[in-house]
């Protein structure tokens, strides 16, 4: 390629991207390791949609050659899936791990989390730039001094630029209270609040309401563990409690997140034995909608995308209304799972990703709606990791369909097609070189950046690999996205196109 086209695609490719929307419609599956570092495992434990379009995620890195440290990772990608950057944060060889990240109003981020130190445990507080440098980190403990082991599991912004922090506090790692706590703009400890039901709560999910105060859920273990939902004003003041479940089994009910819904009431995300396919033996994920005042509207249990039982971790407000959910089927010893409800719990679309020949401990730790309609899906997973658990993020439509990923032999994952443009950039005329794992329908579209079909290329049954040549000669110069949907799944690449 000589200069003046190395000059012009540099600058296509430069201009497509900052006259591109901020999402996509692609969809995709992709993990992401650091073997350059001594990082054997990597965690995404919850993640947003940035005020940018792209997905950011939190999580923890795993030392290679110190098992019991742990560093937090920050990890910012495209719309497509590709890393923009990411970030480690240690400032010395304790175990640290990030639960929850929100925007800040200066596009940074904030991300909330524990840092074991000794035989205490902190509420751990990183505060980074829109680059993920970080800026500060604070961690404190509650000021009960019996209460030496705290975590934050979850984070809101709240309307006076500091933060508010839904968790644990306890004397043990396996015991403690449901604890919440607001700090100021840089993460001083402003008060704290200490709800003891038993001696195993916490709070697991919180979402700020329209009033300004908050919606916590989590479990208290009574006999046996139940749902805690806690309503409260914006300074951590009780308005209401409710404890829901049946009492049965050794793990009973639990609440995992919540989200305040647009008539004002509240959906809860978490897991049933008592309600269950199986009751008292199996767990299914559960869905719990809530009126304003707290009073029980419905109820759904979900017995995993195979039947065989599941926890729903994750929820959010779908786009056209429904809700997003996220979790773990446990089939296979787990498999991430996600799927879309109606606003009444009827499951709209469900798929879950793993391996069918070996335990896979697959999970989605945390969904997020999209501007085309479909969810972004954080977590982990050791089916398609190397060697050990990958940070992993999925990306489906607004009908549950995923595009590209990684398989091995035994997922039970449909296999993906394959696409490559050559050459590329494409002057005057260019071939698609595909390969599908199915004989069936395959249509080829030629798609602008922001995923908008622009034209078809081919549409035909196939099978195996193949080769289709398109004209290019009256098609604009710019960056374009050619994108292959055969048996409900899609492969993309993106394409320079020098036409004219």
């Amino acid at each position: 390629m000589n200069n003046q086209i190395r000059r012009i695609v540099r600058t296509l490719i430069l201009v497509a991207m900052a006259a591109a929307p901020a999402y996509g419609t692609l969809n995709w599956m992709k993990h992401y390791q650091w073997e350059g570092g001594w990082h054997s495992r990597e965690e995404l434990h919850h993640g947003i949609v940035a005020s940018d379009g792209n997905y950011v995620g939190c999580g923890y890195c795993g030392y290679r050659t110190t098992s019991s440290s742990h560093e937090i990772l920050l990890l910012k990608v495209d719309t497509l899936g590709n890393e923009i950057w990411h970030r480690f944060y240690r400032n010395n060889d304790r175990a640290k791990y990030g639960e929850s990240v929100k925007e800040t109003p200066d596009h940074g981020f904030i991300i909330t989390g524990s840092y074991y130190m000794d035989d205490t445990c902190w509420l751990y507080l990183v505060k980074t730039d829109s680059l993920g440098y970080l800026e500060w980190d604070r961690k404190f403990i509650s000021d009960q001094p019996t209460l030496i082991k705290c975590t934050g599991y979850d984070i809101e912004l709240t309307d006076d630029g500091g933060y508010f922090i839904a968790g644990k506090a306890g004397w043990a790692c396996n015991t403690g209270y449901l604890y919440l706590a607001k700090t100021d703009s840089l993460g001083n400890k402003e008060w704290e609040k200490v709800y003891a039901k038993s001696s195993m709560d916490l709070a697991s999910g919180v979402d700020k309401t329209s009033d300004g105060g908050y919606i916590i859920t989590g479990y208290t273990t009574l006999s046996n563990r139940y749902l805690w939902l806690l309503r409260t004003s914006s300074t951590g003041d009780t308005l209401w409690t409710r404890i829901m479940g049946g009492g049965m089994g050794a793990w009973g009910e639990a609440g995992n997140d919540v989200a305040e819904t647009p008539d004002h009431g509240y959906i809860i995300a978490g897991y049933t034995y008592s309600y269950s396919a199986n009751p008292g033996n199996q767990k299914d994920g559960w869905l719990v909608k809530i009126s304003s005042s707290g009073d029980s509207v419905w109820a759904k249990a979900y017995p995993g995308h195979n039947g065989t039982g599941g926890s729903l971790v994750s929820v959010r407000n779908a786009p056209g209304g429904g809700y997003l959910l996220g979790g773990t089927d446990d089939a296979n010893d787990g498999d991430g799972w996600m799927l879309q409800t109606d606003s009444a719990g009827n499951v709209r679309w469900q798929d879950s990703w793993g391996d069918i020949t070996r335990s896979g401990w697959d999970h989605i730790t945390c969904v997020q709606p999209t501007a085309d309609g479909g969810g972004i899906g954080f977590g982990c997973s050791y089916t398609y990791a190397t060697p050990s658990f990958d940070a992993w993020m999925i990306k489906a439509d607004s009908s549950g369909l995923v595009g590209v990923g990684e398989s091995r032999p035994g997922s039970n994952c449909r296999a993906w097609p394959t696409l490559s443009v050559v050459p590329n950039p494409v002057v005057g005329s260019g071939r698609v070189v595909f390969s599908v794992p199915h004989a069936g329908p395959v249509r080829i579209d030629l798609c602008d950046v922001s995923g908008r079909r622009m034209k078809t290329i081919y549409c035909a049954r196939a099978e195996g690999a193949g080769s289709i040549e398109f004209d290019a000669g009256g098609i604009s110069n710019g960056v374009y996205i050619v994108r292959l949907v055969s048996a409900g799944r899609s492969a993309a690449e993106r394409a320079v196109i020098l036409g004219k």
